[in-house]
């Protein structure tokens, strides 16, 4: 074999084991795992939050979250906060949950609020209960996603800070 196909070989077998190597993270060493946990909302919206205990499922799911996991309700509505610290697949859309649970799905027009802010929305059926749900992740920095993976591209690109992922599921009315 002439040298020049040698060198091609082992450059294409260098190339093709490049996957397989621990990716690095963006964070500088030393400073993984700081992001301090600033505790959860006493009210969302003007209405005061009360803590529900997680169920199996969810207790389960946040044993392996980076971040945290909390559900609420604020007298009519249940609010499902997800703290988050990195980006990750581990976050996934509010529309998986609810199918995983037994829910048919439909999606609906997105919503904006009265700030201004925009909200992913479906609409969820399970027998005689009717929900629709609101889905939305910030960041501290103010900057909105209506999509968890849109959020998820945008987080590796930044891959700092903490992250809110908010659900809300009321009865439709």
């Amino acid at each position: 074999m002439r040298r020049s196909t040698v060198f091609f070989i082992i450059i294409c077998a260098i190339a093709a084991g490049v996957p397989f190597l621990p990716a690095q993270s963006k964070t500088p060493p030393g400073t993984a795992g700081t992001v301090v946990f600033p505790g959860w909302p006493a009210e969302f919206e003007g209405k005061a939050l009360t803590q529900l205990p997680l169920n199996a499922i969810e207790n389960s799911f946040a044993s392996d979250f980076p971040g945290r996991i909390a559900r609420f309700t604020d007298g009519e509505r249940e609010v499902i906060i997800r703290w988050v610290t990195e980006p990750t697949r581990k976050l996934h859309p509010s529309s998986d949950c609810f199918q995983g649970l037994g829910y048919s799905v439909k999606p609906l027009a997105a919503h904006r609020d009265e700030h201004g802010s925009l909200w992913a929305r479906f609409a969820a059926t399970k027998g005689n209960e009717r929900l629709v749900v609101y889905e939305q992740v910030h960041a501290d920095s103010g900057e909105t996603w209506t999509d968890v993976s849109a959020w998820y591209w945008s987080a590796l690109q930044h891959d700092s800070g903490s992250w809110w992922a908010i659900t809300i599921a009321e009865k439709e009315p």
